[in-house]
């Protein structure tokens, strides 16, 4: 494909370099006709510098590659102009056949486009010509039709010929493909053969070689598979024995569990009779701390007692004063009475039965204060009874909290235990179940060894027949690396 395009730039550019020869020689046409013709010289400038401006600028843009493809299109465009500037030089029936250049001109690119546009191109000078110089040509009307019909015929015509042309060169672009990938993929063939050839030349050489290290590794194996054989009896009878072993070690993994069961079982009992314990200290902490309060209660109602009861000492210590002095009165009335005679014998009656009365108020008072120190002494030694008992209570409690702390301790530290137990419970149960598989699995190899010794006994025998089958194998790969050789030899010297 990219040759094509290549083939297609290449002859897009040979085109352009004869249409740019053209576009010139149609220059100095009309240069050499306009100075033959005598016409002024500023319309033979005009010709020369406008034409050979055009032509300079195809010429640049063809050798420095520039806008390839627009070059047609500038050409035909430039001699377009230079016809018809050649046409109104020289105003004759025969200025229409160099309209036909621009169309021979504009067919050498084989485009339609390209071709439509120098066919409009001169239509457009035909036009412009036969408007412009009707007159001076002489012709009939029909004659100007024929003009125009036979430049539309001539432009069908190239247009015909252009698609056969086409046609032509697509065939010939297809053919052209189809050969260079045909060649390509014969040279990849050859290529793929050559390697291919080699390939298996080092693939045979490496067969033949792996052959004989393949007779030898069976020769190897079939004595290695009768020690494997020997040594599977010996791990036969060493599993049998391992097996032995962890039945033994399952029984006493039951037994671990069965006392681990217990053992949590306990711990449950102890967290439930530690936590109980703790109920029970808290109930006796609360009940000693009432009393200690009722106590408290007790002894300061004593020492308001004990107050009352010196209160009321001095109040009948006041009375023995009173009755003391009573008596005297009494005393001194019947002192007085007898001094009196008859007339203080009732005043002495009167006096007899106050100092009684006194005398009777002074025991009584006495036998009050008797009783008074003794209630006094009775209530202080209650008190420090009372006194003593709360400080007994003080350190029961003091005890009690102790107690309480003690018992949260044991609490957390069974209950530490027990999940301790618990872990450890979790742990011999996961022994236990792998024990047990283990055990299944140790009896599965067990089997598995007995069927790997019945077939490795039939692997001796594939092995023995496999050996006798590589020596076949080994002489038979010799001959085809020979032969390939000869063939690769074969096809070097028909390369040569």
């Amino acid at each position: 494909m990219d040759m094509m395009k290549h083939l297609i730039l290449e002859d897009l550019r040979r085109k352009n370099s004869l249409v740019m020869k053209a576009a010139f020689v149609s220059v100095v046409l009309a240069a050499v006709v306009d100075i033959l013709m005598k016409k002024d010289m500023g319309v033979i400038l005009s010709i020369i510098l406008g034409g050979g401006t055009g032509v300079l600028a195809i010429a640049v843009l063809h050798y420095t590659n520039r806008f390839i493809s627009f070059i047609p299109y500038i050409a035909t465009v430039i001699v377009s102009v230079v016809i018809f500037i050649i046409m109104e030089n020289s105003v004759s029936p025969t200025a229409y056949f160099l309209v036909y250049f621009i169309l021979a001109l504009t067919a050498i690119y084989m485009n339609r486009t390209i071709l439509w546009l120098g066919s409009f191109l001169g239509l457009c000078i035909i036009t412009a010509f036969t408007v412009l110089n009707h007159s001076a040509l002489g012709l009939e009307t029909k004659n100007f039709v024929t003009v125009f019909l036979l430049h539309m015929l001539v432009t069908i015509l190239l247009t015909f010929q252009l698609n056969i042309s086409k046609r032509m060169s697509s065939q010939i672009a297809e053919v052209q493909l189809k050969t260079e990938e045909l060649l390509k993929k014969d040279r990849n063939t050859k290529k793929s053969l050559e390697e291919n050839t080699s390939v298996i030349t080092q693939m045979m050489t490496s067969v033949d070689r792996l052959s004989l290290d393949n007779h030898q590794a069976s020769l190897e194996m079939a004595h290695s598979i009768g020690e494997l054989s020997a040594g599977i009896e010996v791990h036969a009878n060493t599993v049998s024995d391992i097996n032995q072993s962890l039945e033994e070690t399952n029984r006493m993994g039951s037994e671990i569990t069965a006392l681990s069961k217990a053992l949590l079982k306990e711990a449950d009992q102890a967290e439930t009779l530690s936590a109980n314990g703790n109920l029970l200290i808290s109930s006796l902490e609360n009940a000693i701390a009432v009393f200690s309060k009722d106590f408290k209660e007790i002894i300061s109602k004593m020492t308001s007692l004990s107050e009352d009861v010196d209160e009321v000492v001095g109040f009948v210590n006041v009375i023995q004063q009173i009755a003391g002095q009573t008596n005297l009165l009494a005393l001194n009335a019947s002192i007085e009475a007898a001094r009196a005679g008859e007339s203080g014998k009732g005043f002495a009656v009167v006096a007899e039965e106050v100092r009684k009365l006194a005398d009777l108020t002074n025991q009584t008072a006495k036998q009050i204060s008797q009783n008074l120190g003794a209630v006094k002494s009775e209530t202080q030694e209650t008190s420090l009874k009372i006194v003593s008992a709360t400080n007994a209570m003080d350190k029961n409690l003091s005890l009690a909290n102790d107690s309480k702390k003690a018992f949260g301790t044991i609490s957390e530290t069974v209950l530490s235990l027990k999940q301790q137990i618990e872990h450890y419970h979790g742990h011999i149960q996961s022994i236990e179940d792998s024990s047990k598989g283990i055990e299944r699995s140790v009896s599965e190899f067990s089997s598995v060894i007995q069927e790997a010794s019945a077939a490795l006994e039939e692997l001796a025998a594939s092995v023995q027949h496999q050996t006798d089958q590589n020596s076949h194998l080994v002489h038979s790969i010799s001959e085809a690396s020979e032969s390939l050789s000869r063939l690769m030899k074969l096809y070097e010297d028909e390369s040569k």
